[in-house]
C-alpha cells in the first residue's frame, strides 16, 4: 500500500526512529521461573505433579505502594522519626530527628533532642508530646510513633502567654488587642 508520496521501503525514510535504531537487547521475558525448590512457576504457582499448587513468594517485580509510610529498606525499619521544638518560643517550627528504636528510652530521647536544638539537658522541665501529654517514662518513650511532634519545657520559662483582659491594652500600632473582647457574645 502506498499513499501518494509515501513508499513503503524502510530505506527512504530521512530519519531513523530511535527503537529501530537501537532494539532492546533482551527482550523476551522468560515463562517459567525456577522456584528454590527446583520446581517451575507459572505466574507465581507452584506446579506440583503437572497441577498448579498453593501460591509461592509474591513475585519480585510488583513494586511497593507510593506512600510515604512504608519504609524503603530495612534500615527504616529500625530507626524512629519525632518531629521536635522548644516550647514557648517565637520559632514555631518542628526540627525532624531520627531515633534508633533498639535505644529509645527517656534519657536517650531527652540528650538527643537537646543536642539536636542545642539547649542544655538540665535546663529542661519535661518533654511533652503535642497536644497536651507528658512523657513520663521509658514506656511512655516506647509507645511513640514516627512524626509525633514533642516540645522540651524549659525551667523558668513562661507559660502560655498570659492574654489581658483590660480593653485598653494596645499593640506597638496603637490598636487595640482583640483578648478583651474575645469572650463576648456577637449579636446580629
Amino acid at each position: 500500500m502506498s499513499i501518494e508520496g509515501a513508499t513503503t521501503n524502510s530505506d527512504s525514510l530521512p530519519i531513523t526512529p530511535s527503537y529501530l535504531a537501537h532494539p532492546p537487547i533482551d527482550y523476551k521475558v522468560p515463562m517459567t521461573v525456577k522456584n528454590p525448590t527446583g520446581k517451575p512457576i507459572t505466574n507465581g504457582i507452584v506446579e506440583t505433579n503437572g497441577h498448579p499448587g498453593v501460591p509461592s513468594q509474591p513475585p519480585s517485580y510488583v513494586a511497593a505502594p507510593m506512600h510515604s509510610s512504608y519504609p524503603s529498606s530495612i534500615q527504616d525499619y529500625l530507626v524512629k522519626q519525632n518531629k521536635v521544638r522548644v516550647a514557648n518560643t517565637d520559632d514555631p517550627d518542628f526540627i525532624e530527628v531520627d531515633f534508633q528504636k533498639a535505644q529509645m528510652n527517656y534519657s536517650h530521647l531527652l540528650t538527643n533532642c537537646c543536642k539536636e536544638l542545642a539547649v542544655n539537658p538540665q535546663l529542661v522541665e519535661r518533654i511533652r508530646k503535642l497536644p497536651n501529654t507528658r512523657l513520663r517514662n521509658d514506656r511512655d518513650v516506647q509507645r511513640l510513633c514516627d512524626f509525633m511532634e514533642l516540645e522540651l519545657v524549659i525551667k523558668g520559662q513562661n507559660r502560655l502567654p498570659v492574654s489581658r483582659s483590660d480593653t485598653h491594652s494596645t499593640s506597638k500600632n496603637n490598636y487595640k488587642s482583640i483578648h478583651g473582647f474575645k469572650n463576648q457574645t456577637i449579636l446580629y
